[in-house]
């Protein structure tokens, strides 16, 4: 899943990583990695390039806050 914050910015989820791309998705870094077999990231939302929320099965959820 994806989120864009605005045309320059946005985030995926990957398996248990969300990466950012601030460059339109061209390039993507790793930002977050959760070492558990218990979390799998399957939505995500930015309110902005700074502020959003991944969601995860089972029904964790993880705030990022840049």
């Amino acid at each position: 899943m994806s989120s864009l914050a605005n045309a320059n910015t946005g985030y995926m989820t990957r398996g248990r990583s969300i990466y950012k791309s601030s460059d339109g998705g061209t390039n993507w870094v790793k930002v977050v990695a959760i070492n558990s077999a218990d979390c799998y990231f399957t939505d995500i939302y930015f309110a902005d390039s700074r502020h959003g929320l991944a969601c995860a099965v089972g029904g964790q959820t993880l705030r990022y806050i840049q």
